[in-house]
């Protein structure tokens, strides 16, 4: 993603004098940023997904499904060490999800519906 990113700013200059003169840059970097605030909730949520499961980042590094899975088995017990974590990711996929939904708003007026 940051790749895709940083390659589109980086481009060879006679790629970026053709998309000036065809007037197409700045459609190309609003498609691309609001891409991109809608596509870091997706990969939020399938770390915090392969943590849970057991396959994702290895447990000195922290992550939230890893959170949630540990604390699966005393949930009887302390519930918020489940709870907690549960929330924070559920607040963080869904801030980066309305500020994508903004940002495609603001500057995508046709898309709007209005």
């Amino acid at each position: 993603m940051v790749v895709v990113v940083v390659c589109f700013f980086q481009a060879e200059d006679g790629i970026r004098d053709l998309v000036r003169s065809r007037g197409l840059g700045d459609v190309y970097k609003r498609q691309i940023i609001v891409y991109t605030t809608l596509l870091i909730p997706t990969t939020i949520l399938f770390e915090a997904a392969l943590s849970f499961l057991g396959v994702g980042v290895q447990p000195p590094t922290a992550s939230w499904g890893a959170m949630i899975s540990d604390a699966t088995s005393i949930f009887d017990t302390a519930w918020w060490y489940m709870t907690f974590p549960g929330l924070a990711l559920v607040l963080t996929v869904l801030a980066f999800n309305l500020v994508g939904d903004g940002m495609q708003d603001a500057l995508n007026p046709r898309s709007s519906g209005r």
